[in-house]
């Protein structure tokens, strides 16, 4: 079995939420050979006339197109089929006669389908090579099998995958109903439409470093009390700290409206100067406030830097919070802990 798969994906809108729907163009061909059959089953025994190719699709409804069978220079059209692999709920299926006489016939057709979110196939030949081409740039591949070779750019992908029936739990003959159809639809493989840095994806990212932003204006006004002797009361701590949190509520609620930079812009901005004029009023000290301000901001401007890189995320999180310690360890080298007077 041999296809030739050529994608085409976009995003679709519903609402404030996009899905990832595509068209699929496949160009299907290969051969079929009577000699594994005629090895356990007498020739006098094959109804020759009735034989038939079939075709399982998991959905009806995303058939757009679809050619006539060819079959040994012959052309035979598709009709709905009867269910007989026992497969998924939908099958077609195309007249595909073989004479006494013939071992091995050649077939090939064209099929356009529609779908969204992953596409999928199960390798049922002897010999299944698939090579599929998309203008989508973000694939997710899936499934038993991954391919042998992908290019991945920024206009699209490209992958290719060569399957053996000897990699696979089940044979290429077998009689439906007899064997698990479950051994056969856990072998397939395919691409899921993804989206690397989505608005949402963003957000469940920055709020594993919450407890870090939690911490910094925390430890701001630790700072505060202990270098300006300024006593602050845990209400202020508690208030700062909410500050905080309600960024990530911002954030998330902007983002489905505005897009995830522009809601980051204007809940980083909103809670900077919040944080800054409160600290101002709790020290007294309009200055101190923008120091609280310009903390911050370094603070968001490195998270939001470390939210648009998908493969160094954890790194430059780690070199942040490492910078974060080592600064705080810095600035209380002089204090003396066990001497109140000082």
């Amino acid at each position: 079995m041999n296809l030739d798969i050529d994608i085409s994906a976009e995003e679709r809108h519903r609402g404030i939420y996009t899905v990832p729907v595509y068209t699929v163009d496949i160009n299907a061909g290969g051969f079929f050979s009577l000699d594994e059959l005629l090895a356990v089953i007498d020739k006098e025994s094959i109804l020759f006339d009735e034989i038939k190719v079939v075709v399982a699709l998991s959905e009806a409804k995303g058939i757009t197109e679809i050619s006539d069978l060819k079959w040994k220079d012959e052309d035979y059209a598709f009709r709905t089929g009867t269910g007989s692999l026992g497969l998924f709920y939908t099958e077609i299926e195309a007249a595909a006669p073989f004479r006494p006489e013939d071992t091995e016939i050649g077939y090939s057709y064209n099929m356009k389908l529609k779908g969204g979110r992953f596409f999928e196939l199960i390798p049922v030949g002897d010999d299944t090579k698939v090579s599929m081409k998309s203008d989508w740039a973000a694939p997710s591949f899936f499934g038993e099998y991954l391919p042998l070779t992908r290019d991945l750019r920024e206009d699209g992908f490209t992958a290719e995958w060569s399957i053996n029936a000897l990699s696979r739990t089940y044979p290429s003959l077998f009689i439906p109903g007899v064997i698990d159809s479950g051994k056969i639809i856990g072998s397939s493989f395919g691409v899921q439409f993804f989206d690397p840095v989505n608005q949402y994806l963003k957000n469940e990212r920055s709020v594993k470093y919450g407890f870090l932003f939690i911490l910094i204006p925390f430890l701001t006004f630790v700072l505060f009390e202990l270098l300006l002797r300024r006593k602050i009361h845990p209400v202020q701590y508690f208030l700062a700290g909410a500050g905080n949190i309600v960024f990530y509520l911002l954030l998330l609620s902007l983002s489905e409206h505005l897009g995830f930079n522009w809601a980051y812009l204007i809940a980083a901005v909103s809670v900077t100067v919040l944080l800054s004029a409160y600290a101002g009023m709790v020290i007294q000290k309009s200055s101190k406030g923008l120091i609280m301000g310009a903390v911050l901001s370094v603070s968001y401007l490195y998270l939001f830097s470390v939210l648009q890189s998908e493969d160094y995320a954890l790194l430059f999180g780690s070199i942040g919070l490492f910078a974060a310690v080592a600064l705080v360890m810095f600035l209380t080298r002089k204090i003396k802990w066990y001497n109140e007077s000082e």
